[in-house]
């Protein structure tokens, strides 16, 4: 049963049908039906949105399920093969391509594993609307607060509709590093970091994140029109996540220099001659 479960085949076909579940996922984003909910999704953490999703959109609850499924079937899959290799290691523990081979598919493990975690621990707040002087409580006694919102770049196109607004930020028309927000993060009352967000550039604090997604205008408010879109997340494993990813890069990179064998009969370079 577990050489089944281990089977390159079957690696073979969940990596396939993830990845085509996952472009089916960006295909539903774009369809009208169903793009609100698929929004809904990535504004908070997926467990959440599964917890209490009303199932009005059965077709992005299907999807959902076997992304899910499939997600969890390979990971069984490389649990099995690191199980098969701990076999080969106990007999031949000098064995150096089945200890890369180890390596690789226990660093695999550890990302596919921070993937599923994320999607159930720590909390996510989107689409937080705040103007200067506007605060934000989250968690027991956590809060954000905007002090300034600075945009030099032409105001008018943040006038525009969301579409048209993302068309218009070129590189030409909108510069990142001149439009900002300052914010300060307390607890308890007490200033634990401030900082200022452009949208390349998040605040971070520990395993906390506020990331600015979007510049308002309130056309009701000209005399202070200016206001911001921020994300509120907290990963726990998002550093262990990267830091796997790196690790897994090196590994696969150890692998191809140690069992690289390159062909040295230069004979089958030289084509045959008829006379």
């Amino acid at each position: 049963m577990m050489k089944r479960l281990a089977s390159i085949k079957l690696t073979f076909w969940n990596l396939i049908g993830l990845g085509l579940l996952l472009g089916s996922g960006a295909v539903l984003t774009t369809v009208k039906s169903h793009s609100k909910t698929m929004r809904a999704i990535s504004e908070q953490l997926p467990l959440d949105w599964f917890s209490f999703f009303p199932r009005d959109d059965g077709l992005v609850f299907t999807w959902f399920l076997l992304t899910c499924l499939t997600g969890g079937l390979l990971f069984i899959n490389i649990l099995c093969c690191m199980g098969l290799r701990l076999g080969v290691l106990v007999v031949n523990p000098r064995n150096l391509r089945q200890w890369l081979f180890l390596l690789i598919h226990t660093l695999f493990a550890v990302v596919m594993a921070c993937h599923g975690l994320s999607m159930a621990v720590g909390f996510k707040h989107s689409n937080i609307q705040l103007k200067p002087g506007q605060s934000f409580s989250f968690a027991p006694e956590d809060e954000i607060i905007v002090s300034e919102i600075v945009f030099k770049d032409n105001t008018d196109m943040l006038k525009a509709d969301y579409q048209t607004r993302r068309t218009l930020m070129t590189r030409n028309h909108f510069h990142p590093d001149q439009n900002y927000a300052r914010i300060t993060f307390t607890r308890k009352d007490q200033p634990m970091g401030s900082g200022t967000l452009t949208m390349l550039s998040p605040f971070t604090q520990g395993d906390l994140q506020i990331t600015l997604t979007d510049f308002l205008y309130d056309k009701d408010r000209p005399s202070d029109p200016l206001g911001v879109s921020l994300v509120v997340t907290k990963n726990p494993v998002v550093k262990v996540f990267f830091i796997s990813y790196v690790l897994l890069i090196f590994a696969l990179i150890l692998f191809a220099f140690f069992t690289w064998k390159p062909n040295h009969d230069e004979t089958r370079f030289i084509l045959p001659i008829k006379y």
